[in-house]
């Protein structure tokens, strides 16, 4: 019999050779791969391996069960900017004050996937504050972030 009683079919969590591997698919992404190239896509174009890395963190973050909604938090007022248009210094101020709703949105899930979106988000922020070019600079910043999105949810994202 095959139950829960026999102990059959079942690993015994006390025993090495029978424990379960927990980690997901996606756990070993790569942060540093897309922070020490973010500025070239954001500055100069988004290419093949922006696109390529905007494919595994999506992955990455559907594996870790980040949610739709938790991305779609930022990328709302993300796109919001961005229907506005570019208006100096008020414009990166609202994407400037970002930067503490990742931080608490990320301490609050508390999740190394979390700290990852956090981290590469204001990355970019960062990049487009720099930058002598932000309106430019920021249109890459919300298509690459897009891409992102576009991939968690065609990996199941909820």
């Amino acid at each position: 019999m095959n139950d829960f009683r026999s102990g059959q079919n079942y690993p015994r969590r006390d025993n090495p050779q029978h424990q379960r591997d927990d980690r997901q698919p996606g756990s070993e992404f790569d942060l540093r791969f897309g922070l020490d190239h973010i500025k070239d896509w954001l500055e100069k174009r988004i290419d093949a391996d922006a696109i390529a890395y905007s494919e595994k963190f999506g992955r990455y973050l559907n594996d870790n069960k980040f949610t739709t909604a938790q991305i779609r938090k930022i990328f709302g007022e993300v796109k919001m900017i961005q229907q506005k248009g570019w208006e100096g210094e008020k414009t990166l101020t609202a994407l400037l004050l970002l930067k503490p709703k990742l931080a608490y949105s990320a301490k609050r899930i508390g999740s190394d996937c979390a700290n990852k979106f956090r981290d590469f988000i204001c990355a970019g922020i960062d990049v487009i504050n720099k930058s002598t070019n932000q309106a430019e600079v920021f249109q890459n910043f919300a298509n690459l972030f897009e891409s992102i999105l576009a991939y968690h949810r065609a990996y199941g994202g909820k």
